[in-house]
């Protein structure tokens, strides 16, 4: 399975999600990218530190467009921002199952160094129990039931969040 997740500057939900995700593949057939409709051409540097800081394997992650993966077999598509939810996406993802996730973007936190690590570390345990129970899914009862478990992750943050109605 290929699961792209998108955020619209490819710089931190996004990534976040795609560095956890492929850390909990293990040997499964799943294959986790990130991409954005405007990549920012960087990674959040805290972004990283979060990464980091829970031990989760961060030297290959980069901001890339959508585009580059243009003639990538993508099964799944999950947004993870608002904004990028609103886009349309391109032509070549037409054969793709696509979610939202209404995720907070913590480098949008104003305010001490230490609540923004807490918002970091926060979502890094929020996507980390999301990936480990969607792979315990896979190999428990099928790729069905582990895409099931990813639209209730959403539909369980969509309440919690400061989403726009999708």
């Amino acid at each position: 399975m290929n699961i792209l997740f998108v955020c619209t500057h490819n710089r931190c939900r996004s990534i976040l999600a795609e560095a956890i995700f492929s850390s909990h593949a293990g040997n499964l057939a799943l294959n986790v990218k990130s991409a954005g409709s405007q990549p920012a051409g960087k990674v959040h540097p805290e972004s990283l530190l979060a990464l980091s800081r829970n031990n989760i394997p961060c030297e290959y992650l980069q901001s890339q467009s959508w585009e580059d993966f243009s003639q990538w077999p993508c099964d799944l598509i999950i947004t993870v921002c608002d904004s990028a939810a609103q886009e349309s996406c391109p032509h070549y993802f037409s054969s793709a199952q696509v979610l939202h996730w209404p995720l907070k973007d913590p480098s949008s936190i104003e305010g001490s160094e230490s609540q923004r690590i807490e918002a970091f570390d926060k979502l890094v345990s929020q996507l980390q129990s999301a990936a480990n129970e969607f792979c315990n899914r896979i190999k428990a009862s099928g790729p069905k039931s582990a895409i099931d478990c990813l639209i209730e992750y959403g539909a369980k943050h969509k309440e919690t969040s400061n989403s726009v109605a999708l």
